[in-house]
């Protein structure tokens, strides 16, 4: 079977994909449409409302010009002024929005006209109110001392029906259409506020201030207007069979209609004017609770900027319900029959892509140097076949190249796509030295073949940990190995992860070591030392021969630590660099400054005892915790010079633990053993 014979799930592959484009581009296009239809139509709707709105608030807007006009030629507010009071009368009845006409001057005189008819309550804060008013005059002029409101009632053709003299604490100033336009200094619209008399009643005010020539407020003429008289105009829009008009706030609180019935209206308002908030589209749809709704904003049309709104909002379903149905059943279908088609060429395909999806999940493993797969792969067609030979071939030779080279080192090269050159570079690492005692003399009288299984076990144990440690294995040396942290790759914590691979190379020892006792094996006490420092690290050699390592004075530094715990009857010694940038994770006692042979300064050294916040088997003991703390403190006294109370606390560190070397030695020093 031929590579070419794949063709043909190209072909019907490309059959697919151009059919589910032909057919996303006919939904997406037919979606298209329908949205911006119905965003026309919804923004139309707004326009329409908006009109009518627009025609009240321009016909509101000129009254209190007139009413300053014609008070300048009759300005008294008096009751007795009643050609003052017809004109408003005039208007009121004229102009059948308008609830209230009103004008007041800065010393808190008024007249008001109100439009009885017009309110939806009783207005009980006149009763008893004539049968036949509808019209009803308050004027108050507080320039005469003790002044009352005069209440005068009218019928339809403005005759006087009754007279009254009340005692009324009704000030014009307080109101909020008389300091907004007094601030404004121009025409000002007021927010939703209920009528002083009629507490039940809602309505909005326009007024607006006028001045005389040297800039004093002469007077502020105002009407107020019922707020449901915009409620018609919101019913009146029948544009779906759901949509609904609405007048809100600057704050997306519904003004308009009054009485809703349940919070679902305030739910999807909200989430309407959220999204206005965030985009400042006037027309857009949103889902709310799986339905999908259009929703288009419009100014409330004044003069004076207060920020209401006019929002219409419909369900997208109320307009193409039928259609939307139709277009899902037709894409439904569609998918269907690529459905079965996808069916068909998956289970031809599978056949072909599984050898080759396999194929690349070993050249991964390959990749990642994971090579212990033996996995080969059976397919008839011969292209694969040959690749799966020289895939099996590459694993082979990769395993046994990374015998040679440290594993990091070839992730990096393999990773960074770079060929092997001379050179390298400075960097601080950790270097980690390990050497079996008295191996010439175990080498001598043991077998080479059983030797060399003991050795085999041996660094086979302390590779893994020195690997599950983050570590590479520079060399080894005869029985010795040389490891490095923070080469080739950066380790944060490099100088920490040497100093738990020690420990737990010394732990596993042990149980080898057991194991070997009981098998009447010899068994192998192993030193170590670890040295932290600047090296140069890098590939050294020839051109036709190089090596991966690390030289410098720290490797060598390293070494001379590992040889140092025979002095001391130790198994780890660190230096101090070392013990500051691991942290004080580990429990180490200090052992003695000293002098590295071809090093100027001296050293400080440290016994590595256990890891304090580590696995459980290198933790510390109790008994390792309390010989370190007592130690070093015997140990800072000697140093210090206060030899006597050095050997105070030498001798009841002795007492204590009378089989410690290095407690042994210091007494040694100081003349006691």
């Amino acid at each position: 079977m031929k590579l070419r014979t794949l063709l043909l799930s190209v072909f019907l592959c490309t059959i697919i994909v151009s059919s589910g484009s032909i057919i996303s581009f006919t939904y997406l296009k037919y979606s298209k449409s329908i949205h911006k239809f119905a965003l026309g139509t919804i923004e139309r709707a707004g326009l329409r409302i908006a009109e009518p709105i627009r025609c009240i608030a321009h016909e509101s807007e000129m009254l209190p010009d007139l009413g300053q006009l014609f008070f300048q030629h009759y300005p008294e507010i008096d009751f007795k002024n009643i050609n003052l009071i017809t004109f408003f009368m005039g208007i009121l009845k004229q102009v059948h929005f308008i609830t209230t006409y009103c004008i007041a001057v800065p010393d808190g005189s008024y007249l008001l006209v109100l439009n009885l008819k017009l309110y939806e309550s009783e207005p009980t804060a006149f009763s008893p109110v004539p049968k036949d008013a509808a019209y009803l005059a308050l004027v108050k002029n507080q320039s005469i001392p003790n002044a009352r409101e005069t209440r005068a009632f009218f019928n339809k053709d403005f005759d006087l029906l009754e007279t009254r003299q009340v005692v009324a604490d009704y000030d014009p100033r307080t109101r909020p259409w008389y300091p907004g336009a007094k601030k404004a200094k121009s025409l000002y619209w007021s927010n939703p506020h209920p009528h002083y008399y009629i507490k039940t009643d809602t309505g909005v005010s326009v007024s607006q201030p006028f001045y005389d020539k040297t800039g004093q407020l002469t007077s502020i003429v105002g009407v107020e207007l019922h707020l449901n008289i915009f409620s018609p105009f919101l019913k009146e829009q029948y544009l779906s069979q759901h949509g609904t008009a609405y007048i809100l706030d600057p704050n997306g609180r519904i003004l308009l209609p009054e009485k809703l019935g349940n919070n679902i209206h305030e739910r999807i308002v909200s989430a309407a004017f959220k999204i206005y908030e965030n985009n400042k589209s006037p027309a857009f749809f949103y889902d709310f609770e799986d339905e999908t709704y259009l929703a288009s904003f419009q100014d409330f049309p004044t003069s004076y900027d207060n920020h209401w709104k006019i929002l219409f909002i419909a369900p997208l379903s109320d307009f193409f319900a039928d259609f939307l149905l139709t277009q899902r059943i037709a894409v439904f279908l569609s998918l269907a029959v690529l459905a079965i088609a996808s069916i068909l060429i998956i289970i031809l395909s599978f056949h072909i892509s599984k050898p080759i999806v396999q194929l690349s999940n070993e050249i991964d493993r390959i990749a990642r140097l994971d090579l212990e797969s033996k996995k080969r792969i059976i397919s008839h067609i011969a292209e694969i076949s040959r690749i799966d030979d020289s895939v099996a071939s590459m694993r082979t030779a990769f395993r046994s190249f990374g015998h040679y080279i440290p594993k990091e080192l070839a992730k990096q090269l393999i990773r960074k796509a770079q060929e092997i050159v001379l050179g390298g570079e400075k960097k601080t690492i950790s270097i980690f030295f390990t050497d079996i005692v008295n191996f010439t003399s175990i080498s001598e009288n043991l077998p080479i073949e059983k030797l060399s299984a003991l050795l085999t076990e041996y660094f086979e144990l302390l590779t893994k940990v020195i690997l599950d440690c983050g570590g590479t294995i520079d060399k080894y040396i005869g029985d010795s190995i040389m490891s490095i942290w923070g080469a080739p790759e950066d380790l944060p914590d490099f100088s920490t992860r040497a100093c738990k691979a020690a420990l737990l190379c010394q732990h596993r020892l042990v149980a080898l070591n057991q194991q070997w006792e009981k098998k009447e094996k010899l068994i192998f006490e192993t030193k170590m030392g670890i040295k932290t420092g600047p090296v140069f690290v890098g590939n050294l050699g020839t051109s036709e021969r190089m090596n991966y390592s690390a030289v410098g004075d720290t490797v060598n530094t390293a070494a001379r630590l590992q040889a140092m715990n025979k002095s001391y009857h130790t198994h780890i010694i660190i230096d101090e660099e070392t013990l500051n940038t691991a942290g004080p994770h580990f429990l180490v006692r200090p052992l003695e400054i000293v002098e590295v042979r071809g090093k100027k300064n001296k050293l400080k050294i440290y016994e590595l005892v256990a890891q304090i916040d580590g696995e459980p088997e290198i933790r510390p003991t109790p008994e390792q915790m309390e010989l370190c703390t007592l130690f070093t403190e015997a140990y800072n006294a000697f140093e210090e010079g206060a030899l006597e109370k050095a050997k105070t606390l030498f001798l009841a560190l002795h007492e204590k633990f009378p089989d410690d070397y290095p407690t042994q030695l210091y007494l040694e020093r100081l003349g006691i053993l």
